[in-house]
């Protein structure tokens, strides 16, 4: 399938090609009252998500017009460069003396009170303003809280990033790389998670072919795709010159 761009200012996306809006409605089978209602509440969240997106935006730019000289490449990390091995997180999460002291930690009454207050929050940011929390940020305002969740970071971090590298992505970085392009990281992930992921699951790949990073931080506030301030952050940093930039993420919802 070609990509699909889009150019705005300086930004050029590309995206793989979005599912049915009706899919999850139309995925419903007979099972107990509650689960039902769980689906059809994250059917309606995914079509809410999907009309906030815009569908009209995208173009066909000739791949002619894109030279080291006037293109730098940016790439999200999660399901792009990396992908999360989600059967091993369950197994660290349930099934060893760490992962049974942190959900026991999150199940005490006053912090599992509190932590579905913070989710809460953050979905209602995510959906009227697209402005919901990164990980990083709603694990540090719990451990911010209690110290007892705070001595935990080390295995939260080591969890949420239990990710392998994605072969052919890599690959394409690799030759973007050796053909003289700039390529760069543009994350939702936060800061100090990265930092951790990287320094367990990407060297030297990533100092071998990155220029450089935007993830979410503390610094800025927090700020995440697809708030518009956060790409300007990146051009701010990144592209003084004014170059192009050719984004490759997983979702259009970012692509804005």
């Amino acid at each position: 399938r070609l990509p699909r761009i889009h150019s705005p200012s300086t930004f050029s996306s590309m995206s793989p090609s979005s599912p049915s809006l009706l899919a999850p409605l139309l995925s419903l089978s007979p099972s107990p009252p509650p689960t039902n209602v769980i689906r059809i509440l994250i059917g309606l969240y995914v079509i809410m998500k999907r009309f906030k997106s815009k569908k009209g935006y995208t173009t066909k730019m000739p791949a002619e017009t894109l030279t080291v000289e006037n293109t730098v490449v940016a790439f999200d990390l999660h399901e792009v460069v990396m992908h999360p091995l989600v059967s091993e997180m369950i197994q660290m999460a349930f099934f060893t003396a760490e992962g049974w002291k942190l959900a026991l930690t999150l199940l005490r009454p006053d912090i599992l009170l509190f932590t579905l207050y913070v989710f809460l929050k953050s979905f209602f940011l995510n959906l009227f303003f697209s402005k919901g929390m990164v990980v990083e940020e709603l694990f540090f305002i719990l451990a911010d809280r209690y110290d007892v969740v705070m001595q935990q970071t080390a295995f939260f971090m080591k969890l949420s990033n239990h990710f392998e590298k994605d072969p052919e992505t890599w690959r394409v970085i690799e030759a973007l790389k050796e053909k003289g392009y700039q390529v760069y990281i543009l994350s939702n992930i936060g800061s100090k998670f990265f930092d951790e992921m990287k320094g367990r699951l990407m060297t030297p790949f990533y100092e071998d072919n990155f220029v450089g990073r935007l993830c979410s931080s503390v610094d800025d506030g927090y700020l995440k795709k697809p708030v518009p301030k956060y790409y300007d952050l990146f051009v701010e940093r990144f592209n003084t010159e004014g170059k192009r930039i050719v984004f490759i993420d997983d979702k259009v919802s970012n692509l804005v």
